[in-house]
């Protein structure tokens, strides 16, 4: 029955995280183009899925420190301890070293606690769960949307490499030594 659920429930839920995080990808896009043409009195945006991006990463920054803040409270973790589990968490790695809802659980089977308060809790922090996961794959929707400037970068950056390489050994060149940078280019391109 479980792996039943899985194969049905994992896809479903990665559709489900992959649409969110592109719905919050355009209301933050929205957002910076409202922000730039209503408040700065911009005629027009540049550089949009940057701003996007930057957005996304703040607000899940901000997302991580409140969470861990919360757990040295609610889990009695350090604050180290919590900005760790919630990251790790956010990405999906889970190792599984540090759980959320532990802390409660072993209190219920020592009747500290009430199970109705460990469902408020959980109730609670299915928020920030789904808020994360989601503001996750918003910041990976808008790393995907970027492929093109990224790959236009890298190409500019490996072009730049000869010149910089000739450059070099003109500048660090012992005296009554020529160079010759065109052929020394052609070697190094082959």
């Amino acid at each position: 029955v479980t792996i039943i659920i899985c194969i049905i429930g994992i896809p479903i839920t990665m559709l489900v995280l992959k649409t969110s995080g592109e719905v919050l990808a355009d209301c933050f896009r929205i957002l910076v183009v409202k922000t730039e043409t209503g408040i700065f009195k911009r005629a027009e945006t540049k550089d949009v899925k940057k701003k996007t991006f930057f957005v996304a990463c703040t607000l899940m920054v901000i997302l991580v420190l409140l969470a861990s803040l919360s757990s040295i409270y609610f889990e009695e973790w350090s604050f180290m301890e919590g900005l760790y589990a919630w990251f790790i968490t956010f990405t999906t790695i889970g190792f599984g070293d540090y759980v959320q809802f532990e802390s409660h659980s072993k209190k219920i089977a020592h009747g500290n606690k009430s199970t109705a308060q460990l469902f408020l809790h959980g109730i609670i922090f299915a928020v920030p769960y789904v808020i994360g996961l989601s503001l996750m794959s918003c910041i990976l929707t808008c790393l995907v949307d970027s492929v093109d400037h990224i790959r236009d970068f890298r190409d500019r950056y490996i072009n730049c490499w000869p010149s910089l390489i000739s450059f070099k050994r003109k500048l660090f060149a012992r005296k009554g030594t020529s160079f010759n940078v065109t052929e020394e280019q052609n070697n190094e391109a082959t």
